[in-house]
């Protein structure tokens, strides 16, 4: 006999058939060019996200601050879908919405594990490095704007792998944010070459396909592992209100 599903199971699964529709609506949008169902559908899945993160948090309160900082990068990442899926001209207002929601994780994470493993940031600067130095010539008048959203997401790319201290089984929520991080910078590296560069096949598959699991892997690393003596991250405190 199968085993009764809660109520918060219940929710989580409720929360996901919702993120996966607004997904499929998005792609049926796009072929249809009905850039109106487009906007209504792209911030959807990352609005699921931000609700479960949320319910994550009340309910584990020692999650709560990091989860906190999670839930307003989700946020942030949520307005930005909808500016740049808008007209070009709204892209620079996409980018600042995407880079505080950047400087969230940040914060979260370095007040999480505060560890500064340096060597951890050599290979996502030069990741940062050689994206800026491709995409230059093609950035003009967006070249400071660029080169300041590359040095944040570095920084958030750099804050995610400092976390993993431990294998995957023991602190699957580094992991999770670290591949995370991981795939966010794949998708702005691709969606700043399909811009600035050249146009790549099946763009806007890879990079929103890529984008929504970086978002995802960043919201699963909310679950926290319970505090033990020794450990190399804060406790967090709780706060009920969704805002704070």
């Amino acid at each position: 006999m199968s085993r009764p599903v809660s109520p918060s199971g219940q929710m989580a699964w409720l929360l996901a058939a919702v993120g996966v529709s607004a997904a499929l609506g998005l792609f049926v949008a796009r072929s249809m060019q009905l850039t109106w169902l487009a906007v209504l559908c792209k911030p959807v899945p990352v609005l699921v996200m931000a609700l479960w993160v949320h319910r994550q948090r009340r309910a584990l309160p020692h999650t709560a601050r990091y989860g906190g900082w999670l839930r307003a990068g989700l946020v942030l990442g949520l307005l930005g879908d909808v500016l740049l899926e808008k007209p070009p001209d709204l892209f620079v207002f996409g980018l600042v919405a995407f880079l505080l929601g950047h400087i969230c994780y940040v914060v979260g994470m370095w007040r999480e594990d505060r560890a500064p493993k340096l060597a951890r940031l050599a290979p996502i600067l030069l990741f940062g490095a050689v994206m800026l130095m491709v995409l230059w010539p093609g950035l003009q008048a967006l070249r400071i704007p660029v080169v300041i959203y590359t040095a944040v997401i570095v920084v958030m790319g750099w804050r995610a792998w400092a976390r993993v201290v431990e294998g995957p089984s023991a602190r699957p929520d580094a992991w999770a944010g670290a591949l995370g991080a991981t795939l966010f910078l794949f998708s702005d590296g691709m969606l700043a070459y399909n811009r600035f560069v050249e146009p790549l096949p099946m763009a806007g598959y890879m990079i929103i396909l890529t984008y929504w699991a970086g978002q995802l892997g960043l919201a699963r690393s909310v679950l926290l592992p319970l505090p033990r003596e020794g450990a190399q991250y804060v406790v967090s405190k709780p706060d009920e209100p969704f805002l704070s």
